[in-house]
């Protein structure tokens, strides 16, 4: 198992482009005003945190709507990544925003590595077998 959640985080990491990624340490900053920015929307008062917490709920909603469904394989087996099916944007969020706090050591690396980690360190995200009949050509 931890061959394959390996194997996912290296395919992860070279799919994206590096260039223009923020790290972990700049998205988990923008990210800190996800929940003001919940209550801003809500009561309809827009601020700052409105801005950069837009920005990391518009990150986030995007990485995991382009890995979702994402197949690969592995050991000759086709797999395909999956979020449990009742996490929302929010979760992610939190749950990486701990995971960096909580891992300084990753701060530096790309934000859609440390996103992968932390929803697989969570068992929010994982691989799931693909059928047969259902495989990419």
């Amino acid at each position: 198992m931890k061959l394959i959640l390996g194997t996912l985080i290296a395919a992860l990491l070279f799919a994206i482009p590096v260039k223009a990624a923020p790290t972990a340490a700049q998205l988990s900053a923008t990210c800190l005003d996800f929940d003001a920015y919940q209550k801003e929307l809500n009561a309809n008062k827009p601020t700052s945190a409105s801005i950069t917490g837009g920005v990391c709920l518009g990150y986030v909603s995007g990485w995991a709507d382009g890995i979702l469904g994402m197949q690969m394989t592995i050991k000759g087996k086709v797999v395909q990544v999956q979020f449990a099916d009742d996490v929302s944007a929010g979760q992610i969020i939190h749950v990486f925003i701990k995971y960096v706090k909580d891992h300084p050591e990753i701060e530096n690396k790309p934000a859609y590595a440390v996103l992968a980690m932390s929803m697989i360190d969570a068992k929010i995200m994982g691989l799931s077998p693909v059928a047969a009949e259902a495989q990419e050509q």
